[in-house]
């Protein structure tokens, strides 16, 4: 848990936002308050909105704030039998999931600043939770699997989701069972929300799960096919000769202009 101040007054009074991540679902939680609360009111909003929705956590990760290190909040936690852990100084990345989330929670307010103004504590609770439900479809995070991707280079326009696959089970709140084709037979099929994405499906739109065996740097062979044409490239001191390659990329043809004499020395029978 940690702290974001400095937000402009709004019209609630409130000035800073208490940010809560459980570590296991990542579920994260954004509660306007003031800078000067004490840890009374502090404790209440944590039993409001946090031990009503969870239960009471294990233990709870956080910066030396005065408040979190004060021997009222440790009392509080004492009671509740929860373990504090304290950051050391000049080392937020103890809490780094908590200092990412607040890093993106200010982009964002800062974004939309001059549509919010002092009304961006109502803008808090419109944060989307994601959920699934049995028979939705979901694609599938495609750099999670080796062997799977099917893509010669992740470049920026490549797709990075296999699928859709229908949900069959909720495990639980934040991982779901797939009906995984034959090809991924080998792989666990519950996955965690994070690496899913819901799909409106449509079969036209399907994206081919085949397996290619994936080398270093997630890269696969690809064969070309021939030589479709030819150019000169003009640097400063001599001329390059180039080609344009027809691949065969995993069952999808490409065109790519590549160097004549290195096309030569790798692949000699277009040349022939």
């Amino acid at each position: 848990m940690d702290f974001v101040h400095g937000l402009p007054r709004s019209q609630r009074g409130h000035d800073s936002i208490w940010v809560i991540v459980d570590r296991l679902t990542k579920v994260a939680h954004f509660i306007p308050n003031k800078r000067d609360d004490s840890v009374e009111t502090l404790a209440k909003l944590y039993v409001e909105q946090i031990v009503r929705l969870h239960g009471v956590p294990r233990s709870i990760v956080s910066d030396r704030d005065g408040r979190f290190t004060s021997k009222d909040w440790r009392l509080v936690h004492q009671m509740l039998g929860t373990k504090l852990a304290f950051s050391t100084a000049f080392h937020p990345q103890t809490d780094g999931q908590t200092e990412r989330t607040n890093r993106t929670m200010e982009d964002m307010l800062r974004m939309c600043a001059l549509d919010f103004g002092k009304n961006w504590e109502e803008h808090l609770v419109m944060h989307r939770n994601v959920e699934f439900t049995v028979g939705d479809w979901v694609y599938l995070k495609i750099k999670l699997f080796k062997g799977v991707s099917r893509i010669r280079r992740l470049k920026k326009l490549s797709p990075r989701y296999l699928g859709p696959f229908e949900v069959v089970e909720r495990v639980w709140e934040a991982a779901y069972r797939l009906a995984l084709s034959s090809e991924l037979s080998g792989l666990h099929d519950v996955f965690h929300i994070s690496v899913l994405r819901k799909a409106v499906k449509d079969p036209a739109q399907v994206i081919d799960s085949d397996r290619v065996p994936v080398e270093y740097g997630l890269t696969t062979k690809v064969k070309p096919i021939r030589i479709e044409g030819r150019a000169e490239k003009q640097l400063r001191n001599k001329v390059i000769g180039m080609v344009k390659v027809r691949w065969d990329n995993c069952g999808r043809e490409e065109l790519t202009w590549e160097r004549e004499q290195t096309m030569q020395a790798e692949f000699p029978e277009l040349f022939s």
